[in-house]
């Protein structure tokens, strides 16, 4: 009991904060959002978009340097330990949801000159969607050149490389899309 109003104290006051405050880093801060605590920014000077009535719990992390666009549409849930990394663009569609520790990049570091640093090379990327009514599983890894279209579910763990169409399953490292299961092999709870 204790620790369930503890929490709601705590997503009172986070979400309070960021009304006042939160102007400071969103570009816009939609109606209804909020915020379960606080949220690292460590790259600033970026577009940060939300939309209405979205969720964002503890421990998240948008870096969104100058140059990079994070736009996150209505009814979105960002759960907790999710890292948002934005060079370019990352949208987040309606009603998507997005599980604890899954981590988001738009870029990829360039490694071509072994005589310089990588973290002296810089960045390559490109733009990152996800579509509506989506579900990210747990600790699933979006990478540059990957994306969902609508309607998509990615598995727990996932690691997806390459861009789903509107509708897939898929899970795995990496990533692919999931085989229907025959009718004649579903579960008996399942069978219509």
């Amino acid at each position: 009991m204790i620790g369930f109003i503890y929490h709601r104290l705590g997503t009172m006051y986070w979400t309070a904060f960021y009304r006042v405050f939160g102007r400071l880093v969103f570009t816009r801060l939609g109606k209804g959002v909020v915020f379960e605590g606080w949220v690292d920014i460590p790259q600033k000077g970026g577009k940060i978009v939300s939309g209405d009535d979205v969720r964002i719990c503890r421990l998240v992390e948008f870096s969104v340097p100058p140059g990079g666009q994070l736009v996150v549409e209505d009814g979105v849930f960002i759960g907790r330990g999710v890292m948002m990394s934005v060079q370019s663009r990352v949208g987040i569609g309606r009603n998507t949801m997005v599980a604890e520790f899954v981590s988001i990049h738009d870029n990829d570091h360039i490694f071509s000159d072994p005589d310089l640093a990588i973290e002296r090379q810089g960045f390559v990327s490109e733009p990152l969607e996800v579509g509506a009514n989506c579900w990210i599983g747990a600790k699933a890894v979006l990478l540059r050149r990957s994306g969902m279209g609508n309607h998509c579910v990615l598995g727990a763990g996932a690691v997806l490389t390459k861009r789903l169409p509107s509708g897939i399953k898929a899970a795995g490292v990496p990533a692919a899309p999931l085989a229907p299961m025959p009718a004649g092999m579903m579960p008996e709870r399942q069978r219509a």
